[in-house]
């Protein structure tokens, strides 16, 4: 599917339906009732270097275990998220720019994976990136910058044990990174966060845990990230 025009239609823009394999390059998708592109059930594509502009759906839709690689797709004004990926879905999310959604820039969620590098995202009206649902993605080298009405830059909840590495945070609403509800699982997994890049932003990490492992990790971090604002923020039980 190449360099087409596909616009206001009923339901999806582009579906990639179960199991099924394609590429997807080169289209701009505009104003359609669900996704820009879906990725059904075991579905794998290569999508890159399409514009999704609007629609009531998310930008990009990767449901249950769905793969493939989104690259280099330029996303914004659409009512969901960006990119949603779901279901144990993994997908790799490279190098996109994803501005002034109505909801999350990326939502990982219902135990979602995959590696998400390189992409920059702003001035979205949910979080930027929400990691929660037991998801494991990696996110790796991204700008965040400008969330809007009170939007954190990477919001991390609900056992999800992603590893977030090296990313640029800039002008976030709220923290930069907020951690909560048990997003530090038992097992082999531990949350990793690794050397940021942060300006402007008023909390760095704020995080609500019960666990003695975050307050470590919180501990650390705020003796070599308090800047700006009010540094970092924990509370615990």
């Amino acid at each position: 599917m190449l360099n087409n025009t596909i616009r206001d239609g009923s339901d999806g823009g582009i579906v990639v339906h179960n199991n099924a394999r394609a590429t997807v390059k080169g289209n701009t998708i505009s104003g359609n009732k669900k996704a820009g592109i879906t990725l059904c059930t075991g579905a794998s594509a290569i999508v890159t270097e399409n514009t999704i502009l609007g629609g009531k759906g998310a930008g990009i839709l990767c449901h249950t275990d769905a793969g493939g690689v989104l690259r280099g797709n330029r996303i914004s004004q659409v009512e969901k998220a960006g990119v949603e990926i779901r279901k144990r879905a993994s997908t790799e999310v490279l190098a996109n720019v994803i501005f002034n959604c109505s909801a999350q820039g990326v939502h990982v969620h219902s135990e979602g994976k995959g590696n998400i590098e390189g992409n920059t995202i702003s001035k979205c009206k949910g979080p930027l990136v929400e990691i929660c649902g037991a998801s494991a993605p990696v996110l790796k080298h991204n700008q965040l910058e400008g969330g809007v009405g009170g939007a954190q830059g990477f919001l991390v909840y609900d056992r999800a044990c992603p590893e977030i590495a090296n990313n640029i945070l800039k002008e976030c609403a709220k923290a930069a990174i907020h951690i909560s509800d048990y997003a530090l699982p038992t097992g082999t997994h531990t949350l990793t966060l690794h050397t940021h890049t942060h300006t402007h932003t008023h909390t760095y990490i704020y995080s609500y845990s019960a666990w003695q492992q975050a307050l470590w990790v919180h501990r650390a971090w705020h003796r070599r990230l308090r800047r700006g604002g009010g540094g970092l923020y924990h509370r615990g039980k």
